[in-house]
């Protein structure tokens, strides 16, 4: 088996990628339904009725992501720290992987609700800076390459 280094097998790139962005989208939708996606039933407003199933669908895409980042953490940051190429990129990345995970931890288990809406807001912001500093940290590989 060919060890993972700072380039990563199409296998890995396509399970971290769908895994990713199938989180991604089910947490935003997730979040926007249940903030402004209230309808009217039969006793009044309810919550809309795609929260559960969306709720599963993104879990079961950061348990995707999450074995991505666990490849991530083991194989491509030991390498990449050594060759001291986009550290301050790849630190914010790795930074918003960890955020993610310890307040996903959170917002499963707090039992306060002052907390877990502090808890929601920095595990939203965390997942939408995700996404810009994977494309940051590419990009500018990318750049050193040329």
């Amino acid at each position: 088996m060919k060890r993972i280094g700072l380039r990563f097998p199409k296998w890995a790139r396509l399970a971290f990628s769908i895994g990713f962005l199938v989180s991604l989208t089910t947490g935003i939708l997730w979040f926007c339904l249940g903030r402004w996606g209230d309808i009217e039933g039969e006793f009044g407003p309810e919550k809309h009725p795609w929260l559960g199933v969306l709720a599963k669908l993104h879990g079961a895409g950061a348990f995707f992501a999450l074995i991505a980042f666990g490849m991530i953490w083991a194989a491509h940051v030991p390498v990449g720290w050594r060759t001291q190429l986009n550290r301050k990129s790849g630190f914010f990345t790795i930074a918003c992987g960890w955020l993610l995970i310890i307040t996903a931890y959170g917002l499963y288990y707090c039992g306060s609700d002052d907390w877990r809406s502090r808890i929601v807001w920095v595990h939203l912001t965390a997942g939408l800076l995700l996404p810009v500093s994977i494309v940051l940290h590419v990009r500018q590989r990318l750049r050193q390459r040329r």
